[in-house]
């Protein structure tokens, strides 16, 4: 989850990518995630303007698994 707060883009891309992969259909996983602040993390994310549109993309479709 730090990763995902890295300022080096690809990093933060490739890390939010695994976190997404870990917790998709793992409920245990979804608990972890949000024990560790992870809804916050993707807040931040989703709200910051200067964040790169990757990043941005691949947040708003962990939002649609963790929804479903």
């Amino acid at each position: 989850m730090m990763m995902v707060r890295s300022s080096f883009v690809e990093e933060a891309i490739k890390a939010l990518y695994a976190v997404s992969a870990l917790i998709q259909n793992n409920f245990p996983g979804q608990q972890m995630f949000y024990a560790e602040a992870g809804d916050l993390m993707i807040q931040d994310i989703l709200t910051n303007s200067s964040i790169d549109i990757r990043l941005w993309r691949k947040a708003v479709f962990l939002v649609g698994d963790l929804a479903e």
